[in-house]
């Protein structure tokens, strides 16, 4: 009796903690997921389908029409995937996110923006940002970067974003969702390259989460990657959720530009989670 009761308990704890038959199961599970996705995704065309009162709607939200900002969404924009994930598939609260956090990124790098004629947006996407940028800074040549070439095609043909040129420096340059997913030794190039591309007396505006105590601190497992992409499909192990320290920061920017100062600006959050680092030269 006391057996049998013992064996029932063990197999309650490891079902709970997934593991023997029930983790199977939900390996099993998530493969037939991610092939369907795929499938799914195979039938839809390259701009999501979404209705013009949809859009309408959520532009409304932040004081703008269609006629201000194009709101095509490509279909492999992890920005907008994941919320519609965690969302359970709401287009109405998902896109109003997106915007939300798109049109106040946008507010924040264009307070900083006085006298500044080139700006680039690194590690650019599919334009949650840049879309917002072009209509908040009319007057100032946008440019973008993104390892996706899929992206950077989206961006150029859809949203008329102008690429990143070898040898052109910026007077300004934000980073958003960036640093947040690289492994210590990518954040550390990343920021390199981003002081490389500011011009004398430049600045830079990255996003990170919230500072820990101390070190840095990476989880391999991401929400944001968690559908599958048609095109440019992430390598997984490089992207990350990624945690560092102030000390971490001053230190790999001490590497990069010893005479660079940094600000942390209170009270403002990009995408209602990470905080923005203000960077100078």
């Amino acid at each position: 009796m006391a057996t049998n009761i013992k064996s029932s308990i063990q197999a309650w704890i490891q079902d709970k903690i997934g593991i023997g038959e029930n983790r199977d199961r939900l390996q099993l599970l998530s493969k037939r997921l991610d092939s369907l996705a795929v499938l799914q995704q195979m039938t839809l065309p390259v701009h999501l389908p979404l209705s013009e009162q949809l859009q309408d709607d959520a532009l409304r939200l932040v004081g703008l029409t269609r006629d201000d900002v194009c709101l095509a969404i490509h279909r492999s924009d992890p920005m907008f995937r994941y919320p519609l994930q965690h969302h359970g598939g709401q287009l109405e609260v998902t896109l109003a996110e997106y915007v939300a956090a798109g049109h106040g990124a946008a507010n924040v790098v264009a307070s900083m923006a006085s006298g500044a004629e080139r700006l680039l947006d690194f590690g650019c996407g599919y334009g949650r940002v840049s879309r917002f940028l072009r209509q908040a800074l009319p007057d100032v040549a946008i440019h973008g970067l993104d390892p996706k070439a899929s992206a950077m095609a989206f961006q150029q043909d859809t949203l008329g974003l102008m690429p990143h040129s070898d040898g052109l420096t910026y007077d300004l340059l934000f980073a958003g969702s960036v640093f947040t997913h690289l492994r210590p030794l990518d954040f550390k190039a990343a920021l390199k390259d981003v002081v490389a591309l500011l011009s004398p007396g430049g600045k830079a505006l990255i996003t990170l989460h919230p500072f820990i105590g101390k070190g840095y601190q990476v989880f391999d497992s991401t929400e944001e990657s968690a559908l599958p992409e048609l095109e440019d499909n992430l390598n997984e192990s490089d992207y990350v959720s990624a945690y560092c320290s102030r000390d971490f920061l001053d230190a790999a920017l001490m590497d990069s530009c010893p005479t660079a100062s940094v600000e942390v600006l209170d009270g403002k959050l990009f995408g209602g989670t990470q905080v923005y680092i203000a960077i100078k030269l």
